[in-house]
């Protein structure tokens, strides 16, 4: 079946281009054609360049700006690996493309907040079969009435996956169809390990807050532990290393082998979960819906650290990562079978 993805695939983020990768591969696997709907936005740019002049200054910090945008330019260049189909801009071009089903998803896609929102993510105007996997509308109210397009693009759906509770509401409370709870692809696919780059051991801090409010706590643990802090994405002026132009390769090769992760991102704490780390999670009331919803949704009893606590004592609570594969794995059988059955509704 010829399949195309709808998502930010292009965004200059590394759980969107994590994602993207791992629903591609996971489609592919089952047998499928795949490719990405070249839908882009020149808002993704403007937003990037416009987060790189926010936190580091160019004039104060010309080297740290030069390594943001060569940053930008390394995750341009990767979009090599993500095929794509030509450039459209409109629903009729998109149903020209030929596929057999698209699937709109995942991320934040219907987050009507976002910049890079638009109804052709919620499937307004595309009369190819289409479907959601893992998608979210991040801070949206759950009691956000969705216009009457929307609505009837909801019911022509062959299956409706999503990765929250707030999702699942908002949904629900509109056309009163029940939503699919679905794992975020990046619990779906197996990444390659990657080769080690850095002997020495370190705390690994991926964050979108400066949390310095943490620092002397997180530094103090990794000083007596003898344990270096990097951080990765962003420069951290209290972190012994920043590797602000890292990729996605070099992303995910820094969790795979950190010895503590701290975050405030969902799929900063995903990678965390994946790799059986310990961490120090950080609550964001940006995040804190989808994060909470994924604690919920696999029963994880550790939840988020407070400053005011002891950090020494919040890494001693247990992670039972045997118990948490079985549920992990219980949800990814799930969460394939809606995918396959989904997917089988095409022709019907």
């Amino acid at each position: 079946m010829k399949i195309g993805i709808m998502t930010w695939y292009f965004a200059f983020n590394y759980g969107a281009r994590a994602h993207s990768m791992a629903l591609y591969q996971v489609l592919r696997e089952m047998g499928h054609d795949v490719e990405f709907v070249n839908y882009p936005s020149n808002r993704s740019l403007r937003m990037a360049v416009g987060t790189c002049s926010q936190f580091e200054n160019r004039k104060k910090h010309p080297l740290i700006f030069a390594r943001c945008m060569w940053k930008m330019l390394k995750f341009y260049i990767q979009r090599s690996e993500y095929k794509t189909s030509r450039m459209v801009k409109t629903a009729e071009e998109i149903d020209n493309l030929g596929y057999d089903l698209i699937i709109l998803g995942s991320d934040e896609v219907l987050n009507q907040k976002h910049k890079l929102y638009n109804d052709l993510y919620y499937g307004v105007g595309i009369k190819t079969p289409k479907m959601m996997y893992a998608t979210s509308a991040g801070v949206v109210s759950p009691e956000t009435k969705l216009n009457q397009q929307i609505q009837v693009s909801l019911h022509e759906l062959k299956g409706i996956g999503v990765r929250d509770i707030t999702t699942e509401k908002l949904i629900e409370n509109n056309v009163g169809i029940q939503p699919q709870l679905v794992l975020d692809p990046t619990f779906l696919y197996s990444f390659p390990e990657k080769t080690r780059k850095h002997a020495e051991a370190y705390v690994l801090v991926y964050s979108f807050g400066l949390l310095n409010e943490y620092a002397s706590q997180i530094c103090a643990y990794a000083a007596q532990k003898g344990l270096k802090v990097y951080c990765v994405g962003r420069m951290c002026k209290w972190a012994d290393r920043s590797f602000i132009s890292s990729d996605l390769n070099e992303w995910l090769e820094l969790y795979q082998h950190a010895e503590l992760i701290v975050t405030d991102s969902y799929h900063g704490y995903i990678f965390a979960l994946k790799n059986q780390k310990n961490y120090v999670l950080i609550k964001r009331s940006d995040k804190s819906n989808k994060i909470d919803g994924l604690i919920a949704y696999l029963e994880i009893s550790k939840g988020y650290f407070d400053p005011q606590s002891d950090l020494k004592q919040y890494l001693k609570e247990p992670i039972d990562y045997s118990a948490l594969e079985k549920n992990i794995n219980c949800r990814k059988r799930e969460s394939f079978q809606y995918l396959a059955d989904s997917i089988s509704k095409v022709g019907i």
